[in-house]
């Protein structure tokens, strides 16, 4: 499903480049970062204590109450949001997004990522419950009427700019009274107080963070729409949408292995109190090998989207954009350093006391990139916000290593890591020198297969995800978690 959300950005890509041009595709760049910005502002760290804090209620009618306090106060403040910032609105988009109107397309997409807070909610809820199956046809059909309406509206009624993003909030708010109904929270009288400042205390630390974070990802476009204009941001943005296709396995794995990391730890810590620290290394060496997989298979993932990114970009968009292939092996690279990220941040988020160090951590990163974006813009064009992005994801990944090294005893083999790290790193470089340096269509994609091939076969070695190394270890950790008693 998250393939297939990213997939609807793919499949767009064509009509935005033939019906928007440079300039409309640079403003739907530039307008979705802030629409996330704004989500981010609007949710105040609350879906992820929605998540994390439900493991902790003790049965149905805790979980109940839980859920509703924290639905019915999201509703107030979000629509109080949206109603501070269409009034502020207009004074800040003048000089944060340059050229872009705030009314109707910033404000639209502030309604929108108001909105989507609730669509995400239930989403977390599936997550949580690990019900993969509803969670697949959930996000299906959010992307599919989505991506139907952006067709309509942009191909059919003409509404460019405008169209796609007034489809994107009717489909929003039609899926979040479809999970609200779902969820069907109580009387917002039944709310607790208690478990409101419980969800707050979890969920606030961790809103300096992910602005943050957004921030990072967004300097990039945003520095050159200011030094290079819209137009330049359009064409960077087709390298952006293309490489950062691999972002959502990213996103899709850490998601899916958080609640399996969270119980996995809890039961070698219970080992460990039994005094079967023999279970409990057990556990702890499966936990740590599977946080190799995650960036391995992503890796592998944003080396296959590289070596085909030039051909695609060609087919698929006018003259204009084809320059845009030169940034895609650096933003993949950009994306791969946040899949180490994740694996490194489990640790940390599993120890509540740490989080509020995420932040300053994402806050330094976010800083370093913006410096470092407008020096390397300058200088290098294009390409270097894609670097800037490259070297600041990489710093805050070894950085929240650091953080997380002693939250959980999870012994890593170093000599496998640095070694896919190699790998990955090698392959992203020689794929990009072939594309500037082959001419030819068919010799220069026969080459990158050659390179991609044999660089996915040395790093899945590396990580261990041979087909009988992956079931088995999906076979033993899923048994461990299932029956930690079975094995003593």
């Amino acid at each position: 499903s998250r393939l297939a959300n990213r997939g609807m950005g793919i499949v767009l890509l064509p009509i935005y480049a033939h019906y928007l041009g440079t300039e409309g595709y640079g403003i739907v760049r530039i307008l979705a970062p802030f629409g996330v910005f704004a989500g981010l502002l609007f949710a105040q760290g609350l879906p992820a204590a929605w998540f994390r804090l439900r493991f902790d209620q003790e049965g149905f009618s805790e979980l109940k109450v839980f859920e509703s306090t924290v639905i019915w106060y999201l509703i107030a403040s979000t629509t109080l949001g949206v109603v501070l910032v269409s009034y502020f609105g207009g004074a800040i988009s003048q000089w944060i997004t340059k050229g872009i109107p705030f009314f109707p397309l910033g404000f639209l997409t502030i309604v929108g990522a108001g909105l989507s807070v609730f669509a995400n909610l239930y989403e977390r809820k599936l997550q949580a419950e690990q019900r993969p199956v509803a969670f697949s046809i959930y996000s299906g059909i959010r992307t599919l009427s989505t991506l139907l309406t952006i067709i309509l509206f942009v191909v059919t009624f003409q509404w460019g700019v405008f169209g796609k993003i007034s489809a994107e909030v009717l489909c929003t708010g039609i899926l979040a009274s479809v999970a609200f109904l779902i969820i069907r929270p109580s009387s917002p009288w039944e709310s607790s107080t208690a478990r409101l400042k419980e969800a707050l205390d979890f969920g606030l630390p961790l809103v300096p963070h992910s602005l943050a974070i957004t921030t990072n990802e967004m300097v990039g476009i945003l520095v050159i729409n200011s030094e290079l204009g819209l137009e330049n941001a359009g064409i960077y943005g087709v390298g952006l949408t293309i490489g950062a296709v691999s972002s959502v396995l990213t996103v899709g794995l850490n998601q899916a292995f958080s609640p399996i990391f969270v119980k996995a730890v809890r039961e070698s810590e219970k080992a460990e109190s039994r005094g079967d620290s023999q279970l409990a290394s057990e556990i702890r060496s499966q936990v740590a090998r599977s946080n190799l997989l995650m960036p391995a298979l992503v890796g592998c993932f944003a080396l296959a989207i590289t070596t085909i990114s030039k051909e695609t970009i060609y087919f698929l968009t006018p003259e204009e954009f084809h320059l845009s292939w030169k940034v895609v092996a650096p933003i993949s690279g950009a994306v791969i350093a946040i899949s180490f990220y994740n694996s490194f941040n489990q640790s940390v988020f599993y120890n509540p006391k740490r989080i509020r160090w995420v932040a300053f951590v994402s806050i330094f990163t976010a800083a370093v990139n913006l410096g470092l974006c407008v020096f390397l813009v300058r200088e290098f064009g294009l390409m270097g916000a894609a670097f800037s992005g490259l070297i600041s994801n990489t710093i805050m990944a070894l950085l929240i290593f650091c953080l997380g090294k002693s939250a959980t005893d999870l012994t890593y083999r170093w000599t496998n890591w640095l070694g896919v790290i190699g790998l990955i790193s090698m392959g992203l470089t020689i794929i990009w020198f072939l594309d500037a340096s082959i001419e030819g269509v068919i010799p220069c994609l026969l080459a990158k297969v050659m390179t991609l091939t044999f660089f996915v076969y040395g790093v899945f070695n590396l990580a261990g995800v041979a087909p009988r190394h992956a079931f088995r270890f999906a076979s033993n950790l899923s048994e461990r978690i299932r029956s930690p008693h079975s094995k003593k």
